[in-house]
């Protein structure tokens, strides 16, 4: 008897690390050009808006005269900023952010061009000099533009420098106010007063908004600063997986076989893994697999499906031996990919380590979270 048992067919792990790395590989790049005047803090925001201190990468590579681009392999945004820029030399800097900008039209490669640019001012000085309204005009005319007030300990010079921008009419498609670090000061009675840092996420979900569709994945999986774009990617993610796999007039599968649908859900989660962009190994790619699919054939899920979860799904349990319709695997798709989303939120949070796939705890809050999704799915279709 012909054993079909998807041992002897596909490692799981393989496939799985093989996806999550064709689709790094294909992900190219975000990029973003920061300007600002020298002490604005345009390191500082770097640094806690993405996963990769770009800024304490040493020399960036120099492009022009004033502007030089960081950028780490395996990461998928590059950096430009305007070195040195100050005020007397805002003309120069602008003519090569231009002709820099017509050389990457001219190559026609969309993930070399610049993105959008950050035009940074310390909220501290509480005003703008008509030198930088200039600037950001005459950028704005080929880059999408955001103005961002850094340094806002103080959120009503913040509030009052942000309407003096605004009556100026500027060509910048926002102003956002930050503090990239938290703030700490002695009150009148030496009590420590922590302003714990805001706006990042803001700027981050705005720059998203202006971002070309192809190279908004590589900019929700480089930066940490928003969760809400991160699952609301991976949701979508889910669901096209859903719609374009399990229509409704998906070929019956036989009950014995539903493995073979289970390289379409590991597509899917290494779809997701991108998009939350931690630091994976192998051990980790490992263990994610061995938690949410299995290593091979009587799969994790598999044996779950035999046992209590089938019995969530109206009439599933009648067909076993017999076979389950594309409505069936969609349902059972979409449930494990919200579970999977739900743990990745909860690693984002810090409620759930990655070690805990490498040594094989997530399991069991795996388990629970799949089938808490199974309920509430069935329960939405009822």
């Amino acid at each position: 008897m012909e054993n079909n048992s998807p041992d002897n067919k596909i490692n799981y792990v393989e496939l799985f690390i093989s996806k999550f790395s064709e689709i790094m590989k294909n992900m190219g790049y975000a990029n973003l050009l920061i300007a600002g005047k020298t002490g604005v803090g345009k390191s500082t925001l770097i640094n806690t808006c993405f996963r990769e201190d770009l800024a304490d990468v040493g020399i960036g590579k120099p492009v022009t005269d004033k502007i030089r681009c960081y950028e780490k392999e395996g990461f998928p945004l590059r950096i430009y900023d305007t070195v040195g820029f100050e005020l007397t030399n805002f003309e120069k800097c602008k003519d090569e952010i231009y002709s820099l900008y017509e050389k990457q039209i001219e190559k026609g490669d969309k993930n070399g061009l610049i993105h959008a640019m950050w035009y940074c001012i310390s909220s501290e000085g509480t005003r703008i000099e008509q030198t930088e309204i200039d600037f950001v005009n005459a950028i704005s005319e080929k880059i999408p533009t955001i103005i961002v007030l850094t340094k806002s300990m103080n959120k009503k010079c913040a509030e009052d420098l942000k309407k003096i921008i605004e009556s100026k009419n500027t060509k910048a498609k926002n102003t956002v106010i930050l503090l990239a670090e938290n703030f700490y000061y002695e009150d009148d009675n030496g009590k420590e007063i922590i302003l714990k840092s805001f706006g990042l996420d803001r700027l981050i979900e705005i720059t998203f908004d202006l971002i070309p569709q192809a190279q908004q994945t590589a900019w929700i999986n480089c930066q940490k600063s928003s969760l809400k774009i991160k699952r609301e990617k991976a949701q979508q993610i889910v669901l096209l997986t859903v719609a374009g796999t399990f229509a409704e007039g998906y070929i019956p599968l036989p009950f014995s076989d539903f493995w073979t649908i289970i390289p379409t859900q590991i597509t899917m989660i290494a779809s997701i893994t991108s998009v939350y962009g931690f630091p994976f190994s192998k051990a980790l790619l490992t263990g994610i697999v061995s938690s949410i699919i299995g290593t091979s054939g009587t799969t994790y899920l598999g044996k779950l499906l035999a046992s209590n979860i089938i019995k969530l799904i109206p009439g599933i349990g009648t067909v076993v031996g017999g076979a389950i319709d594309g409505a069936v695997a969609g349902l059972l798709t979409k449930a494990l990919g919200f579970a999977y989303i739900k743990v990745m939120d909860m690693i984002y949070e810090g409620k759930l380590s990655k070690e805990d796939f490498e040594n094989g705890k997530s399991k069991e809050k795996f388990k629970e979270i799949y089938v808490e999704e199974l309920k509430l799915l069935k329960n939405r279709k009822g």
